[in-house]
């Protein structure tokens, strides 16, 4: 065993060691790394089952919060299988919660919040994008070795993986799985020269290694369980696996049993695991119940069958078995049920295609037109071969399903960059060009920009949620102060001109550092000379932008390094940054308003308090009760379990409903907001000062006080004219007059932004509203 050790540790080194690589590209690879990170971490929110087929119901199981369920979980019989969820975000969840639990090291810290909880999950996935890269190179290397480097930066600059990939999709899982499967049937059908040969034995070893067979009916049962849509892209593989063992030439000469048992590896994995699968699911939806002595079996019996091993055998259940991937299937043959989530013309999924690889479609397509000798399985490269059907598989039949989005087209990825992968070094510097803006465009559309103001915008009203303090209640209100957010890196940024000025006086030093400061508002030194804060037009902002690429392309070039450097840099400031990237920010920022208030002053009317750095821990018998009501309007539907909010608090004092108006009417939206009581608009201050309002909720109830506050969450593109806003500027030096509609009596202050915050759904309004994400306390004359 030692020896076979330091045998390998020589042939690493040695590898090393007379690699050719071009390290110039290996440093950009790196560096392509970093900015995966980077796009892990931005806000930008491309669909709402990035965080409703996975983070949702694992904030359920795994941390105990309040959540929406999406309908593969709810309906009965269940959809969608538990098993992934769980591998993928309940373990992350799972480590989060255990540091949470390590009081002694973290008294001072709440280690589970809005923020924490996006970055887990986020980093998840980019942990596991890089099993793209690593099937990636090994197929490249093994086949063409001068392009492997080459190959690699074309998958990790490809926004596709960048954006896609990094986000908690069951597609990304799904491209995951798959490209796993290439590389196992790959290795599989290699032939095997040992490096000892023994006296008798063959030099060469041809069947497929029971280890990887394994492996192989293994990764293919996990992947009908992560999407049934992988049978689609699997089927190839298959097929080429049952061919080997088969038909091919170097069984010519087997019988039928040596065949069957060279398959049984892999029978044997996709049974096992299917069975683990089906168990998991049917345990967890309660569709199956263990029972031992007609009791459902819990953690305290595993002892006892531990101390009495033969009472194993007394093991009963009830209930039914659920197998999820045929549910899946019956459900979505259904054209009526495919309907309700919309039905689109067979050819979308052509457009869809050009929209995630761009010019590499035409590369891949010139290529298979030159390439039909490698589309038998005869053919000399038999891994091209199974490349190139999976592909063709996957797109052609998916084509036939009326629901069509580009998402599931992401397990693509590997056949169009793998089949063309030997021409890479030929191509013309017009196509890195456009490679380049083609990735970078759509890196800011989908990272940057559409509904990127979501998250932060619930990380902001988590703290005002959970965090305020020093309540003043009287007989009608409550008005509260709230605290500084969760305990995170970078609260030394200088983030305005007051910051600059603090930092000065308080700390005595000649310099300040802005660090993310320069970031985020790159004007803030024209702040901090005038002395005063102040924001400037999205014309402006982009013309920013433009600047900062017209100097890339003087100081470096046009090259092509540039050129894809800037097409990947656009697309992730896109779908990283600014799509939708405003709502997870305001969630986190809610949750402490709604959940850790404290230090309420409560006179005849209304409750004031400030926030908290910490949640409060409510109680069951209380006088007073306090609500926040968060209404979303014209946004992606909101990540519940960003709020963490306990289920176990529904029944006390504190007390967060949300509500989903993102495809309702201004008349709904507004027949909402009037069952709901509001504080007097004198008490509201514009941009929040520190501090929230509650208003006293009159009834019959003489024991029971009952406080609430209503906030509107939505786009700055929003027409809410109807609804008379009265949007307070900090800039104006005029009190601006309240106005109110004679009808309904109500207004709307505007207490907090985030910006960017891109909702394509009212581009047109961009350049005249820009692009926040706005948070309004509802008020009353």
């Amino acid at each position: 065993m030692i020896e076979f050790i330091i045998s390998s540790i020589r042939r690493l080194y040695f590898r090393f060691i007379t690699m050719s690589y071009d390290w110039n590209k290996v440093m950009l690879y790196f560096a392509l790394c970093v900015i995966r990170l980077l796009c892990a971490m931005l806000p930008g929110y491309i669909h709402p089952d990035e965080f409703f087929q996975s983070p949702e119901i694992m904030g359920e199981s795994v941390l105990g919060f309040e959540v929406f369920k999406p309908w593969e979980f709810e309906q009965s019989p269940q959809c969608r299988s538990i098993v992934i969820p769980m591998l993928t975000i309940g373990l992350p969840f799972k480590i989060l919660k255990i540091l949470n639990s390590w009081n002694p090291r973290f008294q001072n810290l709440e280690v589970i919040n809005s923020r924490s909880i996006f970055m887990t999950e986020r980093f998840s996935f980019f942990c596991l994008s890089f099993v793209i890269d690593y099937v990636s190179y090994t197929i490249a290397n093994s086949y063409y070795p001068r392009n492997t480097i080459q190959s690699l930066l074309v998958f990790a600059s490809s926004y596709a993986l960048l954006i896609f990939h990094t986000r908690s999709f069951s597609n990304t899982v799904e491209s995951i799985l798959l490209a796993l499967c290439f590389i196992i049937y790959i290795k599989g059908t290699i032939p095997y020269i040992p490096l000892k040969r023994k006296l008798g034995e063959p030099s060469v070893r041809e069947e497929f290694l029971s280890n990887y067979a394994f492996l192989l009916g293994f990764l293919m049962a996990l992947g009908c369980f992560t999407r049934i849509t992988f049978i689609l892209y699997a089927f190839p593989i298959g097929l080429a696996f049952l061919h080997h063992i088969f038909i091919s030439t170097r069984v010519q000469q087997r019988n039928w049993t040596d065949k069957f048992l060279e398959m049984m590896p892999a029978c044997l994995g996709f049974v096992l695991t299917t069975i683990f699968c089906v168990l998991a699911d049917s345990l967890y939806f309660g569709s199956l119940i263990i029972t031992l002595d007609n009791i459902a079996l819990t953690k305290e019996h595993i002892f006892i069958l531990l101390n009495n091993p033969m009472r194993i055998l007394e093991i009963g259940w009830k209930g039914n078995l659920l197998f999820t991937p045929l549910n899946n299937l019956a459900y979505n043959i259904n054209s009526d049920n495919l309907a309700e989530h919309g039905l689109h013309p067979r050819y979308l999924h052509i457009i869809n295609f050009v929209l995630l690889f761009g010019p590499l479609v035409l590369l891949t397509m010139k290529d298979l037109n030159a390439s039909f000798t490698y589309m038998r399985f005869k053919a000399k490269s038999k891994y091209k071969t199974v490349i190139i059907y999976s592909g063709l598989c996957g797109l052609l039949l998916l084509s036939i399903i009326p629901h069509q989005e580009p998402r599931f087209l992401l397990p693509l990825l590997v056949p169009v960059i793998i089949v063309p992968s030997d021409r890479l070094q030929k191509l013309p510097k017009l196509f890195w060009v456009a490679w380049a803006i083609f990735n970078l465009i759509f890196v800011v559309l989908y990272g940057g920009l559409h509904q990127a103001g979501i998250i932060p915008i619930i990380q902001k009203l988590q703290y005002q949620s959970l965090g305020f303090k020093n309540c003043e209640i009287s007989e009608e209100y409550v008005q509260c102060n709230f605290g500084k957010r969760f305990v995170r890196p970078g609260n030394g940024d200088v983030l305005g001109y007051t910051d600059y000025y603090k930092h000065l006086e308080n700390h005595n030093v000649d310099g300040i550092m802005i660090a993310r400061g320069a970031l985020i508002k790159p004007w803030i030194f024209d702040e901090i000379k005038s002395k005063r804060h102040y924001d400037i037009s999205s014309k402006e902002r982009f013309e920013i932008l433009e600047k900062f690429c017209n100097y890339g392309l003087e100081h470096w070039g046009s090259d092509s390094i540039v050129a894809w450097a800037i097409f990947n840099l656009i697309f992730v400031v896109l779908y990283g940054g600014l799509h939708q990237a405003g709502i997870i920010p305001i969630i986190q920022k809610l949750q402490y308003q709604s959940l850790g208030f404290k230090n309420c002053e409560i006179s005849e009317e209304y409750v004031q308090c400030n926030f908290g750095k910490r949640f409060v821990r409510p109680v069951r018998n209380w006088s007073e009760s306090f609500t926040t009501n968060v209404v979303f309007y014209k946004t992606y539907m909101p990540p519940r379990h960003l709020f963490g909010y306990p289920k176990t608090w529904r029944n006390t004092n504190i007390q967060l409903n949300i509500y989903d108006l993102a495809g309702k009417s201004i008349q709904n939206l507004e027949e909402l907001l009037l069952q709901q009581v509001a504080p007097k608009r004198n008490l509201i201050e514009p941009y929040n000062s520190g501090h929230i309002v509650f208003q006293q909720r009159l009834s019959n109830n003489v024991t029971l006080r009952q406080y609430e506050r209503t906030l509107l969450v939505t786009p700055s593109t929003t027409d809410l004219s109807s609804l008379f806003i009265e949007n307070h500027s900090s800039e104006s030096d005029e009190e601006q007059k309240t106005e109110f509609s004679e009808s309904n009596k109500f207004g709307l202050v505007l207490i907090d932004q985030q910006w960017p915050h891109l909702n394509l759904d009212q581009f047109d309004r961009v350049f005249s509203n820009g692009m926040f994400l706005n948070v309004y306390a509802f008020t009353k004359e």
